[in-house]
């Protein structure tokens, strides 16, 4: 029984598919869908893919023709599920690229066809703004919750509610009041984070910062084959110790790779903050502001460090502008008309660990001027600069290389992560070893085989064994990369990294806690 292949498009707009015209797969000429990580040891994904090619003789797929397809357009949603053994499972979700994603071919003397490509959540996240208070004593889920609850982002097939937006905002018809656990699956992270978000700066994307919480985490972040999000903490692999596939010479392609990479000296570091005791500066207007009569205005405080060198500023705790102590208003720009200073009122409007945004509201019937020199103040979140620890390895530099350096590219929160990362990084590098880049498997082979197929993906388990390169060793899937042509013949390449580089003392699982033979 082979697997059977769908493509959708929601037409609809509301994500149920059940449009009339939705099921687009008699039209597939050749599907091509990637997830999951770049590269072995990635902190977080790359994003969600797929283009499809379709027959576009009847013009459906040509947004401009008098025959186009209702509701194709940028954003729509696009679905790839598989049919095998009577399961029906989600293999893609995502939306159609707005940079072009739709791109029939020109012509009536040639090939017919159209080409959809499409993004996932962090093609979209990455031009999203991140926006959230300092978060202090948080772990990585708890960061993660309050990125995603703050941005308005969603995953593709997630719809939230957008106030004003039809479609998106018809009470009790398209409202969807969406919490963060319907499409986030996180483990609790094992490092209690001193300060996060207070170094992001203006114009972090919610994907910069998603990176950021993971990489200090030292865990992994990825969207499965339904665009659920994933966060699993640094001791996630280490645990996971049992197999849940086994391919022994029955694969069609396998690159493997010996010794690619020694490295044996690797910096890790810290980065320290210090607290002010009391309110202080935070950040300050340096023009005028006009308040229309009986009008407000918002006025965004960057925080900055103005008692000395200017440098960005992390800070929390702030409290509105008190008349006269921070700030004045006047009938003129320059300050030389009447003082309306009693006349104009504030509020906080929202606050993030950078910025504050406050609402200036004028009960006067006249025009005033919010004059320059208003400051914002609160408790200010102060950079130290960086603390780094090495660990290297003289043996390997010894025999092999000489130094091979490298530095953590995320910044930890205390001396014992920062330690026993480095010193986990260099005996994951420092000495040869083989491994399994990827893995081809064709959908021809046994029915084991297709089950194996269909069911195995992101961070499972699987040992491989191949006679030729004498590997005998077992592997966490890290990408899928299917290919689908015609709807008959099909392929999946595995992207795969060692599981033995995760091999630890496991207390009570045998094999890996024996005291003398299976201890590390």
């Amino acid at each position: 029984m082979p697997i059977t292949f769908n493509v959708y498009v929601d037409t609809l707009g509301d994500g149920s598919f059940s449009g009339v015209s939705d099921d687009i797969t008699a039209y597939a000429l050749k599907t091509d869908l990637k997830i999951g990580f770049a590269k072995p040891y990635d902190p977080i994904a790359r994003d969600s893919t797929a283009i499809i090619t379709l027959n576009n003789t009847s013009k459906i797929f040509s947004p401009e023709s008098g025959s186009a397809l209702s509701g194709l357009k940028p954003m729509t949603l696009l679905k790839i599920t598989s049919l095998y053994s009577a399961t029906t499972r989600i293999m893609y979700l995502g939306w159609i690229n707005p940079d072009g994603g739709i791109k029939p071919v020109a012509g009536t003397d040639e090939s017919q066809r159209v080409t959809i490509d499409c993004i996932g959540f962090f093609g979209k996240a990455i031009n999203v703004e991140a926006s959230i208070p300092v978060q202090q004593s948080k772990t990585a889920d708890q960061v993660l919750d309050a990125i995603l609850s703050a941005s308005v982002v969603y995953p593709p097939g997630f719809i939230g509610w957008f106030l004003g937006v039809p479609g998106y905002s018809e009470l009790g018809v398209s409202t969807w009041l969406r919490i963060v656990t319907d499409y986030l699956i996180a483990e609790v992270g094992k490092t209690t984070f001193n300060y996060v978000g207070d170094r992001w700066g203006t114009g972090v994307s919610v994907l910069g910062a998603i990176r950021d919480t993971v990489g200090r985490e030292f865990g992994r972040f990825y969207s499965d084959r339904s665009s659920i999000l994933t966060f699993v903490n640094r001791h996630h692999l280490l645990v996971n110790t049992v197999s849940a596939a086994s391919f022994s010479n029955t694969m069609h392609g396998l690159v493997y790779s010996y010794s690619d990479k020694i490295i044996n000296k690797v910096t890790v570091k810290a980065n320290p903050r210090k607290v002010g005791a009391s309110p202080e500066t935070l950040g300050r207007l340096d023009i005028a502001t006009s308040i229309p009569p009986s009008g407000s205005v918002i006025v965004t405080f960057n925080y900055s460090d103005l008692t000395s060198s200017g440098e960005k500023l992390g800070g929390k705790n702030a409290i509105a502008p008190v008349q006269t102590t921070d700030f004045t208003a006047n009938t003129a720009a320059n300050g030389s008309g009447v003082d309306k200073t009693a006349s104009v009122t504030t509020a906080i409007t929202t606050e993030n660990a950078t910025r504050c945004a406050v609402t200036f509201t004028n009960a006067d019937a006249v025009e005033v001027w919010i004059q320059a020199g208003a400051v914002i103040r609160g408790t200010a979140i102060r950079d130290f600069g960086n603390i780094e620890f090495t660990h290297q390895d003289t043996v390997s530099q010894g025999l092999y290389r000489g130094v091979s350096a490298y530095v953590y590219p995320y910044e930890m929160d205390n001396q014992t992560d920062i330690d026993n990362i480095a010193r986990y990084l260099v005996g994951l590098w420092s000495t040869p070893r083989g491994r399994v880049d990827s893995m081809l498997l064709k959908g021809e082979e046994s029915a084991s085989l297709l089950t194996q197929m269909a069911t195995r993906t992101l961070l499972d388990r699987i040992t491989i064994t191949e006679t030729q390169t004498g590997i005998s060793s077992d592997h966490f899937i890290i990408s899928e990369h299917w290919v689908v042509d015609g709807g008959e013949k099909y392929a999946v390449t595995w992207g795969l990294e060692p599981a033995d580089a995760y091999t630890y003392w496991n207390l009570g699982v045998v094999g890996y806690s024996e005291l003398g033979v299976s201890t590390f």
